[in-house]
């Protein structure tokens, strides 16, 4: 079987993506490399011009630098480094910025992986909004009911 052609664009592309993801993180130094490889193999497999803009907020571990030396590699891959604001603005931020026609948000600390995208790439076209969530959450009690009340 013939891997799927990588079909990022970069944020200098000459398509407009359809599909934007956007990632932020925070001092995920230590394991993005291997989310990003698994996210980027997910979305390549839907066979659309895409990016993936990982938004670095202010990590101090070397986050920055892994996506970087990643992203030299994978044309659909963007870094966006900024100070530390936190995570609901480095969000917003990431869907201002995005340039795709579809709009898909995940974390970087790899709590869901890419599995479902296929899923909810599919279910796109039945609704104008896809919201996924985790109903396996392993968070302290105190996150969940604030999870719930929210």
């Amino acid at each position: 079987m013939t891997p799927p052609q990588n079909t990022g664009v970069g944020s200098e592309g000459a398509l407009a993506p359809v599909l934007s993801a956007v990632m932020p993180a925070y001092n995920e130094g230590e394991g993005i490399r291997d989310v990003l490889r698994a996210w980027l193999r997910q979305i390549d497999a839907l066979g659309v011009p895409y990016e993936l803009r990982v938004y670095d907020d202010g990590s101090c571990d070397g986050t920055a630098d892994v996506v970087a030396a990643l992203a030299r590699d994978e044309p659909g891959l963007v870094l966006v480094w900024q100070t530390n604001r936190g995570h609901g603005p480095t969000v917003l931020r990431g869907y201002r910025e995005a340039r795709g026609e579809w709009i898909f948000q995940t974390d970087s600390d790899d709590e869901m992986g890419p599995e479902s995208l296929a899923a909810v790439w599919a279910a796109r076209e039945q609704a104008d909004i896809v919201l996924g969530y985790r109903d396996d959450r392993q968070s302290p009690a105190g996150r969940r009911l604030i999870s719930a009340v929210a």
